[in-house]
């Protein structure tokens, strides 16, 4: 008799929907005291069908490499659950797979946050969506509400918080001019551009363009590869970037990524980036990420009066009611309304 999950299945998933024991058909029959290797194939063919998932979304749906990265992260997650039950009954192993909830609490129970909980649970069923379209298989998410994440005041900094984290990246002892000049423009193009990190990792010199005072997003978030957008520079920004150039024409860098290392005249790491953040964090005092910058750029677009539309275009949004997640409502915004009320 086979099992399930037999090592020479094809990539399409067979995962019975409701393990029965007296009505499941020959090829789907599974002995009720099943080895731990059969249950190790079922997590070898679960893997190899999400290979197959992460191949058809980037070469089929052109879905963003930022997408399917999120996915995998998620899906490695998911695995660990999984692997927790190795030694279980081949039948309560394979409920086990299907049992999200279960999944959810096995999360919190680590402490990981809820909001890593619901990107999780939410990037694992893009990749359920898929099997139970093309392999035909019952949805274990079908019903299911995501896990709820906690209402936060947007991530926005003040003006003042923002002019000390420029302030101290400028100040900071940084090992040469070239490093300062490429920390200033890296934190500009985020809080005066509203760049995320991997577009910034995967921005190109031919897409900075200081004449015209625009920079060119080639692959950011979402669907299709990645929504495509024209960010423009303010006159501070321009000056950090051009003061940038001017660094990286004197040291020679010929590599076509913007943000380059001088050491490895490459593109410069995710790794780098965290340095940069974490030293200028360090002097500024400020407790600050790259997305937040970016949170304090859409802020800053509404405060200063930019229709709701238009933020949303430039940060880069599909969604409108993105966009308002990212607006903060400062205190001296709701000094400055009452002060006008009049009865």
């Amino acid at each position: 008799m086979s099992s399930s999950f037999p090592d020479t299945s094809p990539a399409k998933l067979t995962l019975p929907s409701t393990p029965a024991k007296d009505h499941r058909p020959e090829s789907l029959f599974i002995p009720e005291q099943a080895s731990r290797a059969t249950n190790e194939s079922t997590v070898r063919q679960l893997t190899s069908r999400f290979d197959e998932f992460a191949d058809h979304a980037v070469n089929v749906l052109n879905q963003s490499p930022m997408t399917v990265r999120w996915c995998r992260d998620a899906f490695r997650n998911y695995v660990k659950f999984i692997r927790d039950g190795l030694d279980l009954p081949a039948e309560a192993f394979l409920a086990r797979i299907r049992d999200i909830d279960a999944w959810v609490r096995w999360n919190r129970n680590r402490q990981l946050s809820a909001i890593s909980t619901n990107g999780y649970w939410r990037a694992v069923k893009i990749f359920w969506n898929d099997v139970a379209t093309r392999d035909g298989i019952d949805h274990p998410f079908a019903g299911k509400k995501q896990p709820p994440v906690p209402q936060r005041v947007p991530k926005a900094h003040t003006p003042d918080e923002c002019r000390r984290i420029l302030t101290s990246a400028e100040n900071y002892p940084w090992q040469t001019q070239f490093h300062r000049a490429r920390a200033l423009a890296l934190i500009g193009c985020a809080l005066m551009a509203g760049l995320r990190r991997n577009e910034l990792l995967s921005l190109e010199v031919r897409d900075v363009d200081c004449a015209h005072g625009t920079i060119r997003i080639r692959h950011g978030k979402g669907r299709g590869g990645g929504k495509e957008r024209v960010c423009y520079m303010t006159d501070e920004l321009k000056r950090l970037i051009r003061s940038y150039e001017t660094a990286r024409a004197g040291a020679h860098l010929v590599c076509p990524e913007f943000f380059a290392s001088l050491k490895y005249r490459r593109g410069i790491r995710i790794d780098t980036v965290k340095r940069i953040i974490s030293y200028v964090r360090a002097a500024s005092g400020i407790r600050f990420t790259l997305h937040s910058l970016r949170h304090s750029y859409v802020s800053w677009l509404i405060r200063s009066g930019v229709p709701l539309p238009v933020a949303s275009e430039l940060a880069g949004h599909t969604m409108i009611e993105t966009t308002m997640q990212y607006i903060r409502v400062f205190d001296a915004d709701k000094r400055a309304a009452v002060q006008r009320l009049r009865m």
